[in-house]
């Protein structure tokens, strides 16, 4: 898939967010990448790319304070080879990359690992 066939799903998906729940988004950016990098896996705690979809990067806004102001915008990093290695149909691409975006939006209101399976989104 192109780079920008995959990026219309990710923004489909975003834009497809309730509107209530996007409006607390703020700043976040969702941008695509390739690969995730050593420092990105090690941050993750997984050991392969192929384990990492997708990657919160920055302070759920559960811990944010006025305080911390300036500081880098948060964003969530969607990896398009490992999604597309796992899922090579294209509708459980689309969901899967779904799943992946609640999952780490999750991280971004504070929700941990636990709270997010038992959403179903782990």
């Amino acid at each position: 898939m192109t780079r920008e066939a995959f990026e219309a799903l990710v923004r489909k998906t975003v834009e497809g967010l309730p509107e209530d729940f996007r409006s607390r988004l703020g700043d976040l950016a969702v941008i695509v990448r390739d690969e995730p990098s050593k420092a990105e896996l090690r941050e993750a705690g997984v050991g392969r790319d192929d384990d990492l979809f997708g990657l919160f990067q920055g302070e759920a806004v559960t811990e944010q304070s006025l305080a911390d102001l300036p500081r880098v915008p948060d964003r969530i990093v969607i990896y398009q080879r490992p999604l597309e290695r796992a899922f090579p149909d294209p509708a459980e691409l689309a969901a899967e990359i779904r799943t992946t975006i609640l999952h780490e939006l999750g991280h971004y209101f504070g929700l941990d690992e636990r709270q997010m399976d038992e959403l179903g989104y782990a």
